[in-house]
């Protein structure tokens, strides 16, 4: 936990599942994202789980969001029967469902490979709510570093002139993972912004499209001498 809870954002997760209610499996999955929230600065102040039931998703989903900043919701999302989290959001933020045609070509491309038809269950994944931005999955591959980075310092650069910062800029940041993005990285809509003077690894991630920032930064990079720009860049945005 944090010293000061109360200055950090705060953050709620939201387990979705009938096999987690009746203890048929364990909810790694908000274990897991609590660690990496903690990385990230953010408190998480509650996990909660509810089984596939309209009532308790709208309700959970709508009471989170008016005590905290942040609410993640895993689970719920597959093809079979039970799974409405996507049309019970849709209600909780008055939103209408589309189809997308992308979500749609990439299962084709997938069972293309498999040398099968998209089964009529699979398709229903094409189907998300209006209002939502769906971050596609373009193959983008995490793999370890050689050495151990986390607690280091070290310099980074903007190299792309499409970057919410200047190009060229240089800041000096702290690392809280020794991990890094496989490359050649192919993406249609992230580019890498930032690279690590020393060793190249891509340090930040922009999409303009829809409006998604990702950065290798320690929280506590804005205590740095370039802090207070990091955090005017980033929240203008």
């Amino acid at each position: 936990m944090f010293n000061n809870e109360k200055i950090l954002l705060q953050a709620e997760i939201i387990a979705i599942g009938n096999e987690v209610i009746s203890g048929l499996i364990q909810d790694t999955n908000g274990r897991f994202l609590s660690h990496q929230l903690h990385l990230l600065g953010i408190n998480v102040a509650r996990i909660t789980a509810v089984g596939d039931d309209e009532g308790s998703i709208f309700n959970g989903v709508e009471e989170a969001l008016g005590r905290v900043d942040v609410v993640i919701v895993t689970g719920g999302l597959g093809s079979t029967h039970d799974d409405i989290t996507k049309g019970v959001l849709a209600r909780v933020f008055n939103s209408e469902m589309t189809y997308d045609h992308k979500v749609m070509d990439m299962l084709e491309i997938k069972f293309k490979e498999r040398q099968q038809e998209v089964p009529k269950r699979v398709r229903s994944q094409s189907e998300i709510p209006e209002a939502a931005v769906v971050l596609y999955n373009e193959k983008g591959k995490i793999i370890q570093q050689k050495r151990i980075y986390h607690g280091y310092q070290s310099d980074v650069k903007v190299t792309n002139n499409k970057s919410i910062f200047p190009k060229n800029m240089k800041f000096k940041v702290g690392r809280y993972h020794s991990l890094k993005l496989e490359e050649p990285f192919l993406s249609r809509n992230f580019e890498i912004t930032m690279r690590c003077n020393k060793t190249n690894i891509a340090m930040a991630f922009e999409n303009k499209k829809d409006n998604v920032y990702g950065f290798q930064f320690h929280p506590e990079s804005f205590l740095t001498k370039n802090g207070k720009i990091l955090i005017k860049k980033i929240l203008s945005a």
